[in-house]
């Protein structure tokens, strides 16, 4: 068995967890401390799927970037088309945190969320 760790972003906990992987298939998992742990674990090894973070510029404000995220878990295999619409947006202040910057991304379903105020 192959072990990993990884540090689970399902809740504000941040936990250290061990990830037991055998022949691409979840074992086990342990150091989680809520049941997002399991979840986050099995999205994160296997699945092929994952959130995007990144910071596209501020609108009348170039040397300033917001930090923004998906919602949700998009398909990896959209995430360079997502990374590049990103990279052209320009966002219009005032943002305040869980405003959406951007709604369906790449054609997800998915929108794209302010994490900080600006």
């Amino acid at each position: 068995m192959e072990e990993k760790t990884t540090t689970c972003v399902g809740c504000s906990n941040a936990c250290e967890l061990m990830v037991g992987m055998e022949k691409g298939t979840l074992i086990s998992v342990n150091g989680n401390s809520c049941p997002r742990g399991e979840a986050y674990a099995f999205e994160k090894m296997v699945s092929m799927s994952g959130r995007i973070h990144t910071k596209p510029r501020i609108k009348d404000c170039p040397e300033r970037k917001l930090k923004v995220m998906t919602e949700t878990d998009v398909p990896k295999e959209k995430f360079k088309s997502i990374l590049l619409r990103l990279r052209a947006l320009e966002v219009q202040t005032p943002i305040e945190i869980g405003d959406v910057v951007c709604e369906n991304i790449a054609g997800t379903g998915v929108n794209v969320i302010a994490v900080e105020k600006a």
